[in-house]
């Protein structure tokens, strides 16, 4: 069993979702903090937690609202699933034609559609909580307006169905018992730690559908060795710092469980070191419980996770995923999460989005193969999807320094950021320029991201270092990149950094001059001395004045080498000038005593955005 399609309606944030496809692996719901992902999963999972109806402003407020939540579910039944289900009741009734009650065609129609996979429309009503069809007749084998009665089928006790009667009326049984099916085949994990290291004694090996009995059906289960065994290597393959775990019965406690985490350093015959599940970490609750329906279920379950990467680390997420995989049912995975990094972790066959506009959560449907795409494209310039997830549009800027310092300097000189911008580093920025062949093909990675479908922001723009380019050369990758492109003001975005006063803090605050610290004026004289070295600034005509008052120089000197110079010469080879993170150091400090120094630079960057 598996759910094919659904549709949420009246339900927290969701006015209507509209028809939503899922496929049998994965499915993954991407979307931003409070954008309605829980609220769907809530719906999903089937909890009878009460009618939570949608408001908007769009409703006139003397008017009453609509009190009852419903979601419609499009199960996929095999026949294995609707045997299951069917045998489950001590008498069914089947809606027939009229015509056909009394007849063995009543029996065959019956026995037909047991024999083969259905799709099956429910709708989940939260009040009382109940299931009703969709269609009228469920099983929709003959329109609603015909003449129909119904067929009472007995089971008797070898699971063998006697032959149909007709019985008085036209009952249906279908939906109750499918409902209720597909209800037990449905487990929901939420974000928060699970209550789940207790539990009293029982024989129920059938996880609930929280999670709630987990120490009940592990007690269960670590009497079955091998599977047991497997359980355990599975949960330390995940978490390498958990050997096992085990159930005993609680300390104090009459016909109480309680479930053992084992320390994988603590010695195996140390049983005084081993803790309560309550007291362990977030994640192996949750983890244990989806291990034990994937090592127990007999069919295809839905597994739904709320926001995974909460409780688990990458690496622990990764390898959850991994062993979903590789189970020997495929089950069917509805995750939410606002790292989109998931779905390039699991591989989903089916990705959407969740959007929060006009007052209400909208669900769009992505291209997975998009998606992938995208992925790619980000680590071609070395970035991640969840570098720029969310935002609405993106200037991607020379390196990882200008994405930490950009939106300081903007934000200390009352250039804030417009709401919903991000500010990216690229990589490899040399391949842009026009000379060279891989140029185009660099430009066309650019693109593909600028236009990747809703998790790839619009580019506002590209602001590069100018480094040594001509102008000519700066012109042609302007036309290349058809005017998203810009060059700072200055070569490089060093060049700002020439601040005595705060180089001098800088290299005292390393090793090299703790025990003798260098003042402001030696930095000045280092820089005085060297400033116009061939290796540092070409064909540079006699300086005007003090370098760092010399608008030309300053513009055109190499920073980073004249930076690189100065941090060796005057530690005597001690130190070095390393842009991440001296370069983030040197702009705090110089914001501190002097933002205006960044004056024409937030100008700059500001362009980028005339309408902010």
């Amino acid at each position: 069993m598996h759910i094919r399609q659904f549709r949420i309606r009246n339900y927290k944030s969701f006015d209507d979702s509209g028809a939503v496809s899922l496929s049998q692996g994965f499915n993954i719901f991407v979307g931003k903090n409070n954008a309605g992902k829980t609220a769907l999963l809530e719906a999903l999972s089937l909890f009878p937690v009460g009618n939570k109806p949608h408001l908007s402003s769009r409703r006139v407020k003397a008017l009453p609202v609509n009190p009852q939540s419903t979601v419609e579910f499009k199960f996929l039944l095999e026949p294995d699933d609707l045997y299951r289900a069917l045998i489950a009741a001590e008498n069914i009734e089947f809606p027939v034609m009229d015509v056909d009650a009394r007849t063995p065609t009543a029996e065959k129609n019956f026995r037909d559609y047991i024999s083969n996979s259905q799709e099956y429309e429910l709708r989940f009503s939260q009040t009382n909580p109940r299931w009703t069809p969709v269609n009228n007749p469920s099983h929709k084998l003959f329109l609603a307006n015909a003449n129909r009665s119904a067929v009472r089928i007995a089971r008797t006790p070898d699971l063998q169905f006697q032959s149909p009667r007709a019985v008085a009326g036209a009952g249906d049984s279908l939906p109750a018992l499918f409902g209720d099916y597909a209800l037990a085949s449905i487990y929901s994990f939420r974000a928060e730690r699970l209550a789940v290291g207790e539990h009293g004694f029982g024989q129920n090996s059938k996880l609930n559908a929280n999670a709630s009995n987990l120490a009940e059906v592990l007690n269960i289960l670590q009497h079955q060795y091998e599977r047991f065994e497997r359980f355990n290597n599975l949960l330390r393959s995940i978490f390498p710092a958990v050997r096992r775990v085990s159930v005993r019965p609680k300390v104090g406690a009459a016909n109480m469980l309680q479930i053992m985490v084992w320390n994988s350093d603590a010695p195996p015959e140390r049983d005084d070191l081993a803790q309560p599940l309550a007291e362990s970490g977030t994640g192996i609750g949750q983890v244990s419980a989806m291990l034990y329906v994937l090592i127990t279920a007999e069919t295809p379950q839905v597994i739904i996770i709320d926001e995974p990467n909460t409780f688990l680390h990458p690496g622990a997420t990764r390898k959850l995923f991994e062993v979903m995989k590789s189970a020997p049912i495929q089950h069917q995975y509805i995750i939410a999460t606002h790292s989109p990094e998931i779905i390039g972790m699991t591989e989903a066959q089916t990705a959407h989005l969740v959007k929060w506009r006009d007052e209400h959560s909208m669900i769009e449907s992505l291209d997975t193969s998009q998606v992938r795409g995208a992925r790619e494209a980000l680590i071609e310039v070395g970035a991640r999807l969840s570098d720029v997830f969310g935002a609405d549009q993106v200037l991607w800027v020379e390196g990882p320094t200008e994405q930490e310092c950009f939106p300081k300097i903007l934000a200390k000189l009352g250039k804030t950021l417009p709401a919903g911008t991000s500010i990216v580093a690229l990589r490899n920025t040399g391949d842009l320029e026009s000379r060279k062949a891989s140029a185009r093909a660099t430009w066309e990675i650019y693109k593909r991201l600028t236009t990747a479908k809703a998790l790839i922001p619009a580019a506002v723009g590209f602001s590069l270092d100018r480094e040594g380019r001509t102008e000519a050369e700066m012109d042609g990758l302007v036309r290349e990149s058809q005017n998203l492109l810009r060059f700072i003001p200055r070569r490089t975005f060093e060049n700002y950094l020439l601040d005595i006063e705060a180089i001098a803090a800088v290299l005292n605050s390393l090793p090299a001059f703790q025990q003798k610290p260098i003042a402001p004026e030696a930095v000045n004289e280092w820089i005085v001395r060297n400033a116009v070295k061939p290796e540092f600034v070409s064909k540079f005509d006699q300086l005007s004045a003090n370098p760092l008052e010399d608008e030309r120089w300053i513009a055109q000197v190499n920073a980073p080498k004249f930076l690189d110079a100065l941090f060796s010469d005057l530690s005597e080879t001690k130190e070095e000038f390393r842009k991440n993170p001296y370069s983030m150091t040197l702009t705090e400090k110089i914001l501190e005593r002097n933002p205006t120094h960044f004056a024409d630079l937030a100008n700059y960057l500001a362009a980028f955005f005339p309408a902010a």
